[in-house]
Formats: structure tokens, C-alpha cells, sequence
């Protein structure tokens, strides 16, 4: 716990005099559009400011216009803006970069979110506009019947979900429609419908959930792509959104020996041929991933799961004692360290604030050492920020 408070103390930064998390150290000390969200809805049960602070600061960031160099679309969330001397002077097109195709849906689910837990509509007044122009894009992206990107970076082909890596996708070939992805929007446009009185959103959401149920359905519960019928742990994300009309399908692939092991879910199935448990994103274990599957789990009923999950990440991060950004995805009597994982990682810490939320929802904890906390302090004090427990 002391850890992960202090990982979040060190990330947490103030802009234009809201507080938000940079992504990591060392690879990823900029705000980054996916990694800042999700750790922002981590902790909104815990440190509210953060959902706020983001919302504000990638509102200001949201794309204006058409640009194939950074990928910038209007209305489009960034994926990241870096501050190094490459992006600032345009060699390198991170000042800011619209490489991810998550983001978008994933801010319109964090306000929802931001708004049940908080009651805060002056906020979602206040970004009223940027969410319509995040669900402009929405709707633009799903003309074709599913949110999906081609492989446009120009210097690499990025993939453009959660699993960015060049090989993060395996087999996959353009356009992706990734699975997750699907149901952020599916959630993004409910929200859309509850909360701003769209009519057509909800339309939109229905008619999304009947094409990606017929679509998605696989041999080893949801495909990863219409395409790919292969067991990764990106299905999991589904649970938190309501998309899936049959869930115990994706709770059984989950807890298959493919992908769970005694320290968490894999990123990608073992008997899969891209399987690597050092790997990046194809069998590595990442503790958000496993965060928000458990939040899902909880979410559609399975608590005991939802906590058992928390347990074995706990576990995991204990033995190494450290908060990886990923760590090696083997069934061993212990866990082993991937090389290139980044430390501090924001969503690894506030992963940790989502497993003790399913285990208070669970009315219990087997969480080792963990001392269930109701509040974040946040201060800001000479420009900086100071994040404790009381």
C-alpha cells in the first residue's frame, strides 16, 4: 500500500491547476490518454480529483482536425503528448499523438463513471462539449459497423489498443476491430443515452451489441478480432461494460489453466503459438489488465472471483516486491521479473486501489497487509502533489 501511494505521489502532476497521473518512469513520463484514464478510474472511489483533473486536461487536448502525421481526428482523445525536444520541434509527432483507438470511448466512460460516484454535473456540464464531440466520433467510427484502426503510424505499424506493441496483436491484419474496444464504446454510448438524454445513442448501443455478439463469439470465449479466435485476456474488459450477452462464457476462458496461473491472468493463452511469458503484451501478466477484469467480475455478480484475482496480483507484487508495469506470465512456485517492465507505472498503483474495491464489495479480503482505506489525501503544495493515506 505505502508503495503504491508513494508511485502515485511521484506520477501525480498539476496542469493548468488540475491534478492527473503521467503514465510511468522511465518510458512514459507524459500524460497519456488510455494509462491516465484507467488510473483515474481506479481511484475514483478513493481520490476523485484525478477522474476531474483528467477529464479537464484531455478535454483541452481533444483533436480539432484531420492529420494522417499524428493521427489527430476530431474529437479524438490523445494518446499521449510528450515534452522532449523530438515532439516539440516535430520530428516526432508526440506533441501530442492520437495513436490509440480506446482513449476516445474510454474518457466518455470515465465521466459516466466520475458521475455516479461523485454526483458532480457541474463537471459534466463544464465538458459537455467535448463529450459531444467524443461521441461524434464515436458514431463516425462505427459507420462500419465496428471501431476499428488501421496500422497508420509513420514510423512503425503501432497497434492501437491497450496491447500497442507491434506484436500486441497477433495475426492481426488491418482494419482491427479489437474486442475490448467494442465494448468501451458499447458503455461510452449508454452513458451517452442515461446521462445527456441522446435517444439515438442508446439506438446506436443496441444495435452495437447485437453486430458484436454475432461477431465476436469464439471457440475460446470472445474473439480477440471478428478474425481471431484466439485466447487473450483483452475479452475480460467486456465484463465491466455490459456489451456481452453471455459472460460466463468469458468468465470460463478467463479462469481456464490456459490463461490463469497462481499470479494472475495472462495477457495471451499458453497454447497459443504467439505465447511468450516474457513477452511484452502475449503472455506477460499486467496488474491493470487483471485490475479491470476483477472490477468487471465483480460488476456482473462473480465477487469471490473478482477477489481471488486481486489476491493473486497482491500476491505476486509482494514476492517481488515491486509494482511492475508487467511481470512474466509463468506458472512457477514463484514470479519473475520481465527486464523491460517500467517501474513506477500509474495504472500498476492504482491497480491496486481496484482490488480493494472488489474486495469490499466481496464484504471481505484475503489481501495480505492491505489496510482498507476510505480516502486519498490529495495535496498540492509549491506545485507539487503529495498523495497519502489518512
Amino acid at each position: 500500500m505505502k508503495k503504491a501511494i508513494y508511485h502515485i505521489s511521484l506520477l501525480s502532476v498539476i496542469i493548468d491547476g488540475n491534478v492527473t497521473l503521467f503514465a510511468g518512469i522511465p518510458d512514459y513520463y507524459c500524460i497519456f490518454g488510455r494509462d491516465s484514464i484507467i488510473a483515474s478510474l481506479f481511484l475514483l472511489p478513493y481520490a476523485p480529483e484525478y477522474a476531474r483533473g483528467t477529464l479537464k486536461i484531455l478535454a483541452k487536448l481533444q483533436g480539432k482536425k484531420f492529420d494522417m502525421r499524428t493521427l489527430e481526428e476530431p474529437g479524438k482523445i490523445p494518446h499521449e503528448f510528450r515534452f522532449g525536444e523530438l515532439s516539440l520541434s516535430g520530428k516526432m509527432p508526440f506533441s501530442p499523438y492520437y495513436g490509440s483507438i480506446d482513449s476516445t470511448p474510454l474518457y466518455a466512460l470515465l465521466a459516466w463513471e466520475y458521475l455516479k460516484t461523485t454526483g458532480d454535473e457541474k463537471l459534466i456540464r463544464e465538458i459537455r462539449e467535448s463529450l459531444l464531440k467524443a461521441y461524434e466520433w464515436i458514431i463516425m467510427k462505427l459507420e462500419n459497423g465496428f471501431i476499428e484502426y488501421d496500422f497508420a503510424n509513420p514510423f512503425k505499424p503501432m497497434n492501437q489498443g491497450w496491447k500497442d506493441s507491434k506484436e500486441g496483436v497477433p495475426g492481426a491484419k488491418p482494419p482491427i476491430a479489437l474486442v475490448e474496444v467494442q465494448g468501451y464504446a458499447y458503455a461510452a454510448l449508454m452513458g451517452f443515452y442515461e446521462f445527456l438524454g441522446i435517444e439515438e445513442a442508446k439506438e446506436k448501443a443496441r444495435k452495437l451489441r447485437r453486430r458484436f455478439n454475432k461477431s465476436f463469439k469464439g471457440s475460446k470465449g470472445y474473439k480477440l478480432t471478428p478474425d481471431l479466435d484466439v485466447l487473450a485476456s483483452n475479452q475480460g474488459h467486456l465484463l465491466f461494460t455490459g456489451i456481452a450477452d453471455d459472460p460466463e462464457k468469458i468468465i470460463e476462458a478467463l479462469f481456464s489453466q490456459e490463461l490463469m496461473t497462481r499470479w494472475g491472468i495472462r495477457t495471451l493463452g499458453e497454447n497459443e503459438e504467439a505465447y511468450d511469458p516474457f513477452s511484452y503484451h502475449n503472455g506477460s501478466i499486467w496488474p491493470h489488465d487483471n485490475a479491470m477484469i476483477a472490477l468487471g467480475l465483480s460488476r456482473v455478480g462473480e465477487k469471490e472471483k473478482a477477489d481471488g484475482v486481486g489476491k493473486r496480483v497482491v500476491d505476486a507484487l509482494h514476492s517481488l516486491n515491486k509494482i511492475p508495469e508487467l511481470y512474466a506470465g509463468l506458472d512457477s512456485p514463484v514470479p519473475f521479473e520481465v527486464e523491460r517492465a517500467n517501474e513506477p507505472q500509474a495504472w500498476s498503483a492504482a491497480a491496486i486501489f481496484a482490488f480493494i474495491t472488489v474486495a469490499v464489495e466481496n464484504g471481505k479480503t484475503s489481501l495480505p497487509d492491505l489496510k482498507l482505506k476510505s480516502r486519498i489525501n490529495v495535496e498540492v503544495k509549491d506545485g507539487k502533489v503529495k498523495a497519502e493515506t489518512p
